[in-house]
């Protein structure tokens, strides 16, 4: 996953065509971009689609992260959340352990994101229980593993240990997002198997469900969710609206 941001005087083509260089060259055919920080990432979603003949058949797909803290927001934040973003995926980010819970059993979300200590520590075997029932993503960074030094690198060692042991115990899919900022980022799915094995002690096995079988699971659930919303909108009388 990479966050989207344009240089001045780019084209969107222009943008991208690095980044889809980069992953090719070590072995990728697609990739998500992260539009949560642009103000109407719909556009972009519509404008990846049309463009995608100059992309010569790389898949791009995009999401949309949403931080959520108070549980009596989340009804109106995620109200047509879908239709109004435009894009393939919706994750969420909190701290609070109600909110998870609410996102775990909804269906619009796709991906609970963990980034921070205080939204590790609200992540619990209930609410991974529940996303697994759901079929719902569980996600860590991958960056901090490596880019951290000293204690903040053993703390999050240690929190990511503690998610994966859970996510393994309820059998939830566990995702490790790239968060590329830079080309030099976008790592081949095999070294970040190896990386895995090594730094958090996880299986061989365990490591390539994450980095080889998840991220195909993800999109066969984006697959299934646009199927069913077309099935539901054929079905709906003309002229109603609930």
């Amino acid at each position: 996953m990479i966050p989207f941001t344009t240089r001045s005087g780019e084209t969107f083509t222009e943008t991208l065509n690095p980044w889809i260089a980069r992953a090719r060259s070590v072995g990728y055919d697609g990739f998500i971009i992260d539009v949560s920080n642009m103000e109407k990432p719909a556009p972009i979603s519509r404008m990846l689609q049309d463009t995608a003949d100059a992309f010569d058949g790389f898949k791009i797909f995009t999401r949309k992260t949403i931080i959520l803290q108070e549980r009596q927001s989340i009804k109106e934040r995620l109200a047509n959340i879908r239709d109004k973003s435009g894009v393939n995926f919706i994750c969420i980010r909190s701290s609070n352990a109600d909110v998870l819970n609410f996102a775990a059993k909804d269906s619009r979300i796709d991906i609970i994101r963990l980034e921070t200590p205080t939204e590790i520590q609200a992540f619990s075997e209930g609410i991974a229980s529940l996303a697994s029932q759901e079929g719902k993503f569980i996600e860590l960074p991958f960056a901090p593993l490596f880019k951290t030094r000293g204690a903040g690198r053993s703390k999050f060692i240690r929190e990511a240990n503690k998610v994966l042991e859970i996510t393994l115990h309820k059998h939830v899919r566990l995702l490790f997002s790239s968060d590329a900022s830079h080309l030099t980022d976008v790592k081949n799915a095999w070294q970040r198997v190896i990386a895995l094995n090594i730094v958090l002690g996880a299986s061989r096995q365990v490591a390539r469900d994450i980095f080889l079988k998840h991220p195909f699971q993800l999109l066969e659930r984006n697959s299934r969710e646009n199927v069913m919303n077309v099935a539901s909108a054929s079905s709906e009388p003309n002229g109603e609206d609930e």
